[in-house]
């Protein structure tokens, strides 16, 4: 766990200084979003706060022509000044300067393997997309920014080029700006200097203030859950094994009262017998370390195969020194901690008065609640919190991965695309976006474009009832967009319920036509009862679009198959407008490989592109953080099951050692079994009862803190808190049934006669 945690959230993202970057984002009424051009040159001229300041996109995929052949690789365009601020040089060569519209840096790996690690190739020309380009340099060994902070990327960029701007860029929030604080500046004067910023002059993308945020932490905003379950689980188990330990110890303690008692009469120090209890605790604490270190070397590659998507691994998950030296501290402070407790208490009794005790002696009023019976207690809690946080979590899981989507996921594949060249303008978008659907066109299969992944992630938009929308402000209404072509529904196979998809008719000029989904046509037309096809025909205000009339109808999209996703819908025409770049959704039965070399085959040879991916498979990868979570709540409530149960096993085996005669007494004046198994339970309770009902109120407390990773929802509703309370109690009627049978089948007179 240790080791984990020092390769992912403990370990320093890999530039110098690193505690001095940060991420610069802007708030608007959606939330936290990008930057605009004017966001970045305003902001990013901070230049009291910052010693650089830069920021970058992905240029989607090129075609790059290497000595060794042409291939296609992941390219992101970033100013310079981004590389100024990570404080990275070139391994060969240099950075490209401002103005420097065709240089490439290549990376290190791609270097090696199609250019041969050639030493000359500063200063040669590339072909990249069917554009001519000029070697810059070559990075260093392991750069990979931008996918060190976004490990959602499905691959690490192979190549840099310059960012050019274009007129979209003053309303698009699409940049994240990378900035590294002056020397002196701190993160919290960085964040109240740039909230108290104004907005861009001309400012629409709806931005109010920026926020800055460290890079590590941003890196690690979407697995930050994650981790904390796992460090959580690791803390709880590691109090598990330490009260099952001190409970153990406390019994073994009082079982050798007399011994210890002996060795003090005869002589024995208190301080020999403390030092000889305390070495033989660390020599089965150092065989359980060995055992422990063993399980994690052939473990720790398995937890790191589970880590969802959204994970960085900034360092290697391995079990070195440091590691080996931090377990084996833990391990022998618990064991020493465990065994203290016990020693002291034994060492510190009255020889004398120890001597006298009789352990066979007749039948005394009953002790009070001993500290082992609290240990036990506090175990069962435990395990209640672990079992319903594992439950909620499941819960929700399950009921995502088996909700519908809304769509037919089966023979789905997407990939991206992105325009070739540098001419962004409308008229330019269009003509790329039709000569991609005609040379798909005599394909095996069905081709759509969107804006954003379907069933996965959508944009969102602010919209009006009552006219155009005034300044954007914060907690405005607003619904989640996509940009579609008009064969997107059929291809997706989503049901048009009402009105019609887009179509010819809906060209850039007239006007702007929106297909809603039922849950935005009950906004757009609230009727009692409701009746969404009232909704075809009505207008509707959409910021950046404008006045657009509702001409379809369909049923709704809910991302990763989840039921809790309410959110209203509105997809727009692609043909109205137009983008640069967007998502291929195909329909087809070839595999992914087979629909990505036929698509290849089919466009022009600078058309860069991605190989296709499954539907159903990355839909899979989103939902890996609500599947991680799950599995290890699940394990962490077995290991802890295990513990506890072998703790409530011994506390019941040791109880009913201390009552021996008294059961055999009640046993020999006649007591039935029954009334026997009456007398136990009782004893069982003091320490059973209140270890469940504690759970249940612990459990209870936690609810909020155990969000679910697919929702953000809180977990551990009332049937989940049910259904741990029915395992745990399971549990420990099992764990406690083996020393009840035992008790109640001895006969009280043998009992009595061998006492």
């Amino acid at each position: 766990m240790f080791g984990l945690l020092r390769a992912t959230l403990f370990h320093p993202l890999p530039f110098p200084a690193p505690s001095r970057l940060v991420a610069v984002q802007s708030l608007s009424r959606f939330g936290l979003g990008g930057l605009t051009r004017g966001q970045v040159e305003q902001w990013g001229s901070a230049s009291a706060l910052f010693r650089a300041f830069g920021t970058f996109r992905p240029a989607s995929s090129m075609g790059i022509a290497a000595p060794s052949g042409s291939w296609t690789i992941p390219v992101v365009a970033a100013t310079p000044t981004m590389f100024a601020a990570l404080a990275v040089r070139p391994a060969l060569g240099s950075l490209f300067r401002p103005g420097d519209a065709r240089a490439i840096l290549l990376s290190n790996s791609l270097w090696r393997l199609r250019f041969g690690s050639d030493p000359n190739v500063v200063g040669k020309p590339v072909s990249c997309s069917g554009q001519q380009f000029v070697i810059s340099g070559v990075m260093p060994p392991g750069f990979s920014f931008p996918k060190t902070i976004y490990p959602r990327w499905p691959s690490a960029p192979q190549a840099w080029i310059p960012l050019q701007f274009n007129a979209g860029d003053e309303h698009n929030a699409d940049f994240l700006g990378i900035g590294r604080l002056r020397t002196g500046v701190s993160l919290e004067e960085a964040k109240r200097a740039l909230a108290a910023a104004p907005a861009p002059a001309g400012n629409q993308s709806g931005a109010r203030a920026a926020v800055v945020t460290g890079l590590h932490h941003f890196a690690f905003q979407e697995s930050r859950l994650q981790l904390d379950e796992l460090a959580a689980g690791a803390v709880l188990l590691f109090l598990l094994a330490c009260l099952n330990a001190v409970a153990l110890l406390l019994a073994k303690a009082e079982a050798r009262r007399r011994d210890f008692a002996v060795c003090v009469a005869l002589g024995a120090s208190r301080a020999r017998l403390v030092r000889d209890a305390l070495a033989e605790v660390v020599r089965v604490g150092a065989i359980a370390a060995t055992g422990a270190i063993l399980f994690a070397v052939a473990g720790s590659r398995t937890l790191v195969a589970l880590l969802p998507i959204t994970m960085p691994k900034l360092g290697e998950n391995r079990v070195d020194l440091p590691t080996v030296a931090f377990a084996a501290a833990v391990a022998l402070a618990a064991a020493l901690l465990a065994v203290l407790p016990s020693v002291m208490r034994a060492a510190a009794a009255d020889p004398i008065m120890a001597l006298k005790a009789n352990t066979n002696a007749p039948v005394r009023k009953r002790a009070g609640v001993r500290p082992m019976e609290v240990a036990a207690a506090v175990q069962v809690a435990l395990v209640v919190v672990l079992a319903a946080a594992a439950t909620a979590t499941g819960e929700r899981y399950y009921s995502s991965a088996r909700a519908q989507p809304g769509f037919v996921a089966h023979d789905l594949y997407l990939t991206s695309m992105m325009a070739p060249g540098g001419d962004r303008t409308p008229a330019a978008e269009r003509r790329f976006a039709k000569s991609q659907a005609n040379a798909l066109a005599n394909l095996r299969g069905q081709f759509a474009f969107s804006s954003s992944l379907p069933g996965i992630y959508a944009d969102q938009i602010a919209y009006s009832l009552r006219g155009p929308l005034a300044k954007p402000a914060l907690g405005g209404r607003s619904m989640d967009y996509q940009i579609v072509s008009g064969n997107y529904f059929k291809v997706m196979g989503i049901p048009v319920i009402g009105g019609r998809p887009f179509d010819a008719s809906d060209v850039r000029g007239g006007t702007p036509a929106v297909v809603v989904d039922s849950r935005a046509a009950r906004i757009i037309a609230p009727a009692e009862p409701p009746s969404p096809a009232k909704a075809i025909g009505r207008h509707i205000w959409l910021q950046g679009v404008g006045e657009a009339v509702v001409v379809g109808l369909v049923a709704p999209v809910r991302k990763y198959g989840d039921p809790a996703d309410a959110n209203p819908q509105v997809f727009l025409a692609l043909d109205q407008n137009p983008l640069p770049g967007f998502m291929v959704v195909a329909r087809t039965p070839l595999s992914a490989q087979g629909i990505s070399d036929a698509v290849r085959a089919a466009l022009p040879a600078q058309q860069a592109l991605r190989a296709f991916e499954s539907l159903p498979v990355r839909i899979a990868r989103e939902l890996a953080p609500a599947r991680l979570s799950f599995t290890l709540l699940a394990l962490f409530g077995a290991l802890a099951a295990l513990i506890a149960g072998f703790g409530v096993y011994s506390t019941c085996s040791f109880t009913l050692a201390l009552r021996r005669r008294e059961l055999a007494i009640r046993g020999a004046l006649g007591a039935s079994r029954w009334g026997l198994a009456q007398a136990i339970l009782g004893g069982y309770s003091r320490f059973l009862v209140p270890g469940l009902l504690l759970g249940a109120f612990a459990a209870i407390a936690a609810t909020p803190l155990v969000p679910t990773a697919a929702s953000g929802a809180s977990g551990g509703g009332g049937a989940a808190l049910l259904l741990a309370l029915a395992l745990v109690s399971a549990l420990i009627a099992l764990a406690a049934a083996g020393p009840a049978l035992a008790a109640v089948r001895q006969r009280g007179v043998d009992e009595l006669n061998s006492a």
